[in-house]
């Protein structure tokens, strides 16, 4: 007769008696662990079955399961109060396992899954406003579930998307600043080239949408590449490339803190007082962004915040210092 035991809460079997003695005198179950085979009317303590309680049990008769047999539901010992643990109700007795073959360890997967990346069977509005809620208040749940297989379009999507209303966010942020007499107003107008009037705002739509997934494809590589170097990761290409599409779509919607820090300083009708506040309300966007970058790859590449801030700003810092030092030297030469 075969026996089905309990490890670590999950049942596990079945494997014959003498496979199920072994087991217990090799300490990889206990006294306690839970068992059963079909005749009984629940679970028990492998230490109370009188079968099971001799050093050497003898081996029973094999015997076939009765189709269709269900296992009860699996009970800790009352001792331990332990939450009962069901099993699925179509868990059928295998025939053909083998007598030395272990039993397989049941794999629990990540529950979590980013909405977007239920499309098309969820409605995309409200897939892109979760994914964007879970990316930026829970970094490492969202990492954690891009650890996933999964391809390159819909994450590509989601970033077009994202860096669509984050562009039109920062034109509004724009447009209220007092660019006549504002240093920051006349800055970002120009930086933008918003001057030359619908034609500059035209061509400043069409450039950010066309040049996305070349520019998120060269600087996945390039960050893919800091990660194996200064991270030693193990991840694949797609796990960062998928991860920085949600990481900075995310972050081009935090446009909309200096959208509401300007509009409630132009109350002031004090220049300085927006100006104020669109540099600071800058400064937490920024801060926000690297956090959600650095948390979602250290997830998703399983690695530590540290790990992932180096690979992420060492290469830029790296970058900067040699070209201060080729500028240096050409102004001194």
């Amino acid at each position: 007769m075969k026996w089905f035991y309990e490890s670590n809460g999950q049942p596990h079997g079945p494997i014959p008696e003498a496979e199920l003695c072994r087991l217990r005198d090799a300490n990889k179950i206990s006294g306690e662990s839970l068992v059963w085979q079909e005749g009984m009317p629940d679970w028990a303590p492998l230490n109370s079955v009188k079968a099971l309680m001799q050093p050497h049990a003898a081996i029973s008769p094999e015997l076939h399961p009765a189709p269709e047999s269900r296992l009860p539901v699996l009970r800790q010992p009352p001792q331990g109060k332990a939450a009962s643990l069901p099993l699925k109700e179509d868990l059928q007795v295998s025939e053909d396992q083998s007598d030395s073959e272990e039993p397989p360890i049941p794999i629990n997967p990540n529950p979590f899954l980013l909405e977007w990346e239920k499309l098309p069977h969820t409605a995309p509005l409200q897939a892109f406003a979760l994914s964007l809620h879970s990316t930026l208040f829970h970094t490492q749940r969202t990492g954690q579930a891009l650890q996933a297989p999964g391809d390159w379009k819909l994450p590509l999507a989601f970033l077009a998307l994202a860096e669509m209303l984050g562009t039109l966010l920062m034109l509004t942020t724009v447009s209220l600043l007092p660019a006549a007499n504002s240093k920051v107003g006349v800055l970002m107008h120009q930086m933008l080239g918003l001057q030359s009037g619908s034609v500059g705002l035209t061509a400043l739509l069409i450039s950010s949408v066309l040049m996305l997934p070349l520019s998120m494809l060269a600087k996945s590589a390039v960050l893919h590449l800091c990660l194996k170097v200064f991270g030693r990761s193990q991840a694949s290409f797609l796990t960062t490339f998928r991860t920085l599409c949600y990481a900075v779509g995310s972050s081009a919607v935090l446009w909309l803190i200096p959208l509401a820090a300007v509009a409630a300083a132009g109350f002031a009708g004090d220049t300085a007082v927006v100006d104020f506040a669109m540099a600071i309300s800058m400064v937490v966007v920024v801060i926000w962004s690297m956090r959600v970058t650095i948390g979602a790859l250290a997830s998703s590449h399983r690695m530590s915040m540290g790990r992932a801030a180096l690979s992420i700003l060492l290469p830029p810092f790296l970058a900067f210092t040699v070209f201060f030092f080729i500028i240096a030297a050409f102004v001194t030469s």
